[in-house]
């Protein structure tokens, strides 16, 4: 496996959760020592929620710990550490992120060549994939972890996971239930979610500066790795442009453009986000052409999508044309928009009201105002 390495490596630091774990169990021979518990008849007895807070932040140390492993000279060391197993149903949400990541990094270690693979654990790193996607699915169901102090970290965890899950569509030969669209779609949201809640620190914050640079960095890691997943699952969907060449029905060769659309329309939005960020920059015009024809691209292949869809007399053309005009409509407002002013932008906004689209007529708004 070939794993990022850190800049430094962190001392390990020694969990407390090895004992505190078991408190539970009923065992008395894994109980903590007598010396540590408090056996006076006038003391009262430890509250059971606090044991399981301290539970859980006893976990989140030692996982700690495996991820500081897991990106040091020493990546192998960090498997121990992460061999368990937590019930995400009754979990709080660091729980379940917890849970989360301990499958995912299981799933792209693949570690099970090695020496490390204990009994009763899976070979394939899918299994570890799939247990990851059921983790996330019931900790939603058991928690509103949207609400949860950890919620970011379990939606970007899931959202990686959803990029892997992509990924191993477009790799698989077998017939996915879902796409590898479908996938990305959802993994997108999650993400997003992840990284606007993640909690931004500053020099005044009192955590120690040398842990938020190594979570920091672990984190800017685990979102260039979804990036590049992201990268490789596109690349695969461009062997769609092979159907120009072959005799296919015009319904499926439909379907393929406009797949073919959403992947055009998808980088022209994302490059003409940019371009508005930069806008208010001296010189943009050098690249200005270049994005305005990047979005036209995406424009004209939905407009050939549609076209084509329309001389189809079949319900599928017919929701594939549905289907299409928001698209459509997205794809005629955002050129609109990069276009300078003249009659060619007043032609595209025409366009895209003749398509449905209405536009907010600010300055008669500023006017009656």
């Amino acid at each position: 496996m070939s794993t990022p390495q850190s800049a430094s490596t962190k001392r390990t630091k020694r969990p407390r959760g090895l004992l505190a774990s078991r408190k539970t169990t009923g065992n008395p021979a894994e109980s903590e020592p007598a010396a540590k518990r408090a056996r006076g008849e006038d003391t009262p007895p430890q509250d059971p929620e606090e044991l399981k807070l301290q539970d859980w932040h006893d976990l989140e140390e030692l996982f700690e710990n495996a991820l500081d492993a897991l990106y040091g000279p020493n990546w192998t060391s960090a498997i121990p550490l992460i061999q368990t197993q937590v019930g995400p149903e009754k979990a709080p949400a660091v729980g379940v992120s917890l849970l989360i990541n301990v499958n995912f990094i299981q799933s792209r270690t693949n570690y099970s060549t090695t020496f490390l693979l204990i009994e009763d654990e899976p070979e394939e790193a899918l299994e570890y994939l799939l247990s990851a996607l059921s983790a996330c699915k019931k900790g939603e169901q058991a928690l509103d972890v949207r609400k949860q102090t950890k919620a970011w970290d379990l939606e970007f965890t899931w959202g990686r996971v959803l990029v892997a899950a992509a990924q191993s569509l477009s790799d698989s030969k077998d017939e996915p239930r879902v796409s590898e669209n479908a996938a990305l779609a959802r993994a997108f949201e999650h993400l997003t979610y992840g990284i606007d809640h993640r909690p931004r620190y500053t020099d005044s914050d009192s955590e120690a500066k040398d842990e938020q640079k190594s979570k920091d960095e672990r984190f800017v890691r685990a979102l260039l790795e979804s990036a590049q997943g992201v990268l490789a699952t596109s690349e695969s969907l461009q062997f769609l442009h092979q159907v120009e060449e072959m005799s296919v029905p015009e319904e499926l060769r439909v379907q393929v453009i406009l797949v073919l659309g959403q992947i055009n329309l998808a980088i022209g939005s994302s490059i003409a986000e940019k371009f508005e960020e930069d806008s208010n920059a001296e010189d943009g015009t050098g690249s200005e052409g270049l994005e305005t024809r990047k979005v036209a691209i995406g424009c004209s292949e939905v407009r050939c999508s549609r076209e084509l869809c329309s001389k189809q007399s079949t319900e599928k053309a017919e929701s594939v044309v549905e289907e299409l005009k928001p698209m459509l409509q997205e794809a005629l407002v955002t050129l609109a928009t990069l276009l300078p002013e003249g009659p060619e932008q007043e032609r595209m906004y025409s366009r895209y009201q003749a398509e449905g689209g209405i536009l907010d007529d600010e300055d008669d708004e500023d006017d009656e105002e």
